[in-house]
């Protein structure tokens, strides 16, 4: 919920998000964040 809330902010902000995802490892397409930074 973390990540949608803060990439949300930043979107209402005009800032831009990048974000790096990682494999879960589970088999499927689904990952995760593993990391976030907002850009001025």
């Amino acid at each position: 919920m973390t990540v949608y809330s803060t990439a949300l902010a930043a979107f209402m902000a005009n800032k831009k998000v990048t974000i790096g995802y990682v494999d879960r490892g589970e088999g499927t397409h689904w990952c995760k964040v593993r990391d976030l930074s907002v850009n001025q």
